[in-house]
């Protein structure tokens, strides 16, 4: 039980040593994107927030659709921020 605890314990910190610094952008980084925002209008900024479905499946038939055609318009039309792809 004792070296179960400790093989845990030891995981964790492995994970932890992993993560150091992700997610702490540096001062470069942080400066690009308040660029990249400060450049976009309130529309370009709402589009950012998009998410659009690239994929459905009918539970009935199993059936996949695509909908390739629909979410290209959206990307030429509103510049969406991304598309969500599952299966």
């Amino acid at each position: 039980m004792r070296s179960f605890v400790i093989a845990i314990c030891l995981l964790f910190s492995i994970n932890g040593f992993g993560q150091y610094g992700l997610g702490k952008p540096g001062k470069e980084a942080n400066r690009w994107v308040d660029s990249v925002i400060n450049s976009l209008s309130n529309d370009e900024r709402i589009a950012q927030l998009m998410v659009v479905r690239l994929s459905s499946i009918d539970m009935n038939t199993k059936q996949v659709s695509f909908y390739d055609q629909q979410v290209a318009a959206l990307i030429s039309k509103y510049n969406i921020g991304s598309i969500c792809v599952f299966q």
